[in-house]
């Protein structure tokens, strides 16, 4: 059964994208770029809804042949996995929009730029074709670097240029994986569901500058480079620390609030789906990838001065969280890496526009050496900062607390050294933040806010934007039942039925080598029992 609304939620902001380009009045703008994101936003509400007790959203399918010379589809499709990024999407892009509503330097020309962003990331999340994948990916790299080029601080273009650098790489080394499965496969095709039903990409022998490996580890080894450079993962990370420093707050959200969660998702739904041997394989380089990220972000945040690049490190902290639950191998981690995105998600999004809010009205950019106290001028601000903290930091009857509980429960089932490492970032990690807000809120009013045009708490506007960030955050944290079970079922599946698929073990431990592997012969002796097989196919491609 075939269904519009997909498509309905990716050309509502397009077509709104388009208005800012026809009209000339600034009111006229503000309102059509808002109401285009709220109808799309609603819109991925219904779709979140319609996700039922099995993780799929029946019925929400479009399927449409696009280039059929080269087995190329526009098909979209909706389930568990997906909606916790459709969510942050419909809650974080309207508020963006509302956050510039008083910009009048070009503001046209921004709204078009969140519009065709929002429309990009709904794009990669619903694709069921990797071509089509690939585009809208690909698309969501283009406005981060017209609005970091044209409404960045001083150093602008040289946080655009490499910005865009980082990504263009990152996007070739999508592609050229994405060239690979689809000659892999006989017959040719892009659809994932295809690629599933045949097994996964086959592990056909490839010669690569004189060394054999099969072609499902390099293309899944591409296919990891290319989403860590967009993620971004340590050491890949150093176009990201300028972005947070130069771009527009609402920019900034975007970027470390939207599309790095839209990054994981990406990777959870292609490595389980379409790798499922070679994840089983890599599990351990997974998950130590992400511990070290996280320690390495949860040391340098200590040194952190700057706002901007202490919600960047939280980013990184974010997403070596993330990888830490996607290898663990088990459910419960995988789950609990899902639902992280959205729960940190929503309070990276709320700390990034609240620090933006705090440069644009008290001038505030740095944490201050001595306690700022601005609670006594804006206790509202405080309080929602302070949520914002506590939600990342995984308090309890907050968003963060779920994600990050499951995470740690799943990964010390098989790998119990984690639990300490876990616990060691966030304990530095809380004494950053803790430090941070102190200096900011605490304590005696300082210079910068006594001297600020601002006599009271923050505009009804802004306070009206944090609101749904505010509210998902308690929701997410007292009831996350419906959200949970929505996310359950399809990665059950990911982590029990895709590896069965190919007669790979589902147990959690150590794997038998890194990726790329050089697939053993049938006959090749000394091959470990409990090692990931893939049978080479005859014909070596």
């Amino acid at each position: 059964m075939e269904s519009h609304l997909l498509t309905a939620m990716i050309f509502l902001p397009l077509l709104g994208a388009v208005v800012q380009a026809l009209v000339s009045s600034g009111v006229i703008a503000r309102w059509s770029a808002f109401g285009a994101s709220v109808a799309s936003s609603l819109l991925g509400m219904v779709v979140v809804w319609r996700v039922g007790a099995d993780g799929e959203a029946a019925g929400l399918v479009d399927r449409l042949p696009w280039i059929g010379s080269y087995g190329i589809h526009y098909e979209l499709g909706a389930g568990g996995v997906v909606a916790p990024i459709l969510l942050l999407v419909s809650l974080v892009f309207p508020v963006l929009i509302l956050s510039e509503w008083e910009r009048r330097e070009r503001a046209r020309g921004l709204y078009g730029l969140l519009l065709l962003s929002q429309a990009a990331v709904i794009g990669t999340t619903c694709a069921q074709d990797l071509f089509l994948l690939f585009f809208f990916w690909s698309l969501s790299a283009i406005p981060v670097f017209f609005m970091v080029g044209i409404w960045g601080g001083p150093s602008k273009e040289q946080a655009a240029f490499r910005g865009l650098v980082a990504n263009s790489i990152g996007n070739s080394l999508f592609f050229a994986a994405c060239i690979l499965i689809y000659y892999a496969n006989d017959p040719h095709t892009f659809l994932i569901r295809e690629i599933v039903a045949a097994g996964g990409v086959p592990a056909k022998l490839i010669s690569v500058a004189g060394i054999q490996t099969t072609v499902s580890g390099l293309a899944f080894l591409l296919v990891c480079a290319g989403l860590a450079l967009r993620a971004p993962v340590w050491p890949l990370h150093g176009w990201f620390w300028q972005i947070s420093s130069q771009a527009p707050a609402s920019v900034f959200v975007c970027v470390a609030g939207i599309m790095v969660p839209a990054a994981g998702l990406v990777f959870v739904r292609l490595s389980h789906q379409l790798f499922p041997a070679v994840l089983s394989a890599s599990a351990p380089w997974i998950a130590g990838a992400g511990v070290v990220s996280l320690l390495v972000g949860s040391v340098t945040i200590l040194a952190q001065r700057r706002l901007s690049s202490v919600v960047a490190h939280l980013v990184l902290i974010q997403v070596g969280l993330g990888l830490l639950g996607m290898g663990s191998g088990n459910a419960s981690a995988l789950v609990g890496a899902i639902f992280q995105q959205l729960g940190a998600g929503l309070a990276v999004a709320a700390m990034g526009l609240l620090f933006g809010s705090l440069a644009q009205h008290w001038g505030v950019v740095e944490a201050p050496e001595t306690s700022g106290g601005l609670v006594e001028r804006a206790p509202l601000f405080a309080g929602v900062m302070a949520l914002s903290v506590g939600a990342f930091l995984g308090v309890p009857g907050l968003s963060g607390f779920v994600g990050q509980s499951l995470v740690v429960l799943g990964a010390f089932a098989s790998r119990p050294i984690t639990l300490l490492l876990v616990g060691v970032s966030f304990l530095l990690v809380t004494f950053s933040l803790f430090g941070v807000f102190e200096r900011v809120f605490l304590g005696r009013l300082g210079e910068a806010a006594k001297v600020s045009p601002r006599e009271s708490e923050l505009p009804a506007r802004e306070r009206l934007l944090l609101m749904p960030l505010v509210l998902a955050m308690l929701l997410l944290g007292f009831y996350p039942k419906p959200f949970l079970d929505r996310i359950r079922p399809e990665a059950g599946n990911l982590i029990h039925e895709a590896p069965a698929a190919v007669g790979v073990s589902t147990a959690p431990g150590p794997a038998a080598s890194p990726v790329p592997s050089v697939a053993p012969s049938p006959t090749q002796p000394g091959t470990p029992s409990g090692a990931p097989r893939v049978e080479p196919e005859a014909n070596n491609g």
